[in-house]
């Protein structure tokens, strides 16, 4: 989703200047939102001093907050702690990058998932015997508990998903938001995208960018995405069709979440030409156009 911001630069004081700066993008309409951040610097030690960050909201949270940093202090080291500290650094975020990796690869089964996750956290546990700064054993030791306690999360989605995946999606008939009817039935012979979202879901949203390009993609070829809106107000859905301005169709899918155990938004299913349920995505990715493009074109070219 493309982002813009405004600066104003102004001098405070001899050797201190302030950057003001205000980030705009379709968010903002949607929910209503206003954000802007005074960064004070000592132009002596090239440093910021101070950042003021205010924002309000309109939509779903109702009001307005302010936070400061501040400066506190300067710590110089020497070569050999750099050293340390860059070599203690690259190892703990390889192993956070492999952990995420291992959760977040779709589809798996739960006992692959399960022996992914089991040499993942061990690679975790490995890094924080080896490493000597404090606040990255800090980090790790709250990976490390993190884990035990989503570790049963992960598995039991993972369940859901085999219920799911290379079965026969739930049949389902709904109206569009003018209140024309459609069944999941009358789509056989096309491959269907079924994108799940509502307003107040900003992961949501950002995704949408992405879902007007794969809906571009494919035009003019058998496949047909669907915006299953669950918002208990017809503007509120309308309002971000209308700010976005989707190209594809929107319907009001209230009672099919369930139908598909979707928990999470946003969820994207992928149903074959023969009404099988082919792939699942959770959660906002920012190379879901990518990954669903790959999907569907293999489904396309069988």
């Amino acid at each position: 989703m493309a982002v813009s911001s405004l600066a104003l630069i102004f001098l405070i004081a001899e050797g201190q200047i302030a950057i003001e700066g205000a980030l705009e993008s379709a968010m903002n309409e949607i929910y209503g939102v206003t954000n802007t951040r005074v960064v004070t610097f000592d132009l002596s030690r090239g440093l910021p001093e101070k950042v003021v960050e205010s924002s309000t909201q309109t939509y779903g949270f109702n009001g307005k907050g302010t936070g400061t940093t501040k400066l506190e202090k300067i710590e110089t080291h020497d070569a050999a702690w750099t050293r340390d500290f860059t070599a203690d650094a690259d190892g703990y975020f390889a192993a956070k990058q492999a952990y995420d990796k291992a959760t977040s690869i779709r589809n798996q089964s739960p006992d692959d998932l399960g022996k992914s996750m089991q040499k993942a956290v061990a690679d975790l546990i490995s890094v924080r015997e080896t490493i000597k700064t404090p606040e990255l054993q800090q980090q790790l030791d709250r990976d490390i508990k993190q884990h035990d306690q989503y570790v049963s999360y992960y598995t039991e989605n993972a369940k859901k998903r085999q219920t799911l995946l290379n079965h026969p999606a739930a049949e389902w008939t709904c109206q569009d938001l003018a209140g024309k009817e459609h069944a999941l039935k009358d789509y056989r012979g096309r491959v269907v995208v079924l994108d799940f979202w509502y307003r107040g879901c900003g992961c949501c949203i950002r995704a949408m960018p992405q879902m007007k390009e794969i809906t571009a993609h494919f035009k003019d070829q058998p496949v047909t995405v669907f915006g299953m809106n669950t918002d208990s107000d017809e503007a509120d859905a309308q309002f971000v069709i209308d700010k976005l301005a989707l190209n594809y169709l929107n319907l009001k899918a209230n009672d099919i979440p369930s139908k598909y155990s979707v928990e999470g938004f946003p969820s994207l299913l992928i149903i074959d030409q023969d009404g099988i349920l082919r792939d699942i995505h959770s959660g906002y990715s920012p190379t879901l156009k990518e990954e669903v493009v790959k999907s569907i074109e293999g489904l396309l070219n069988r």
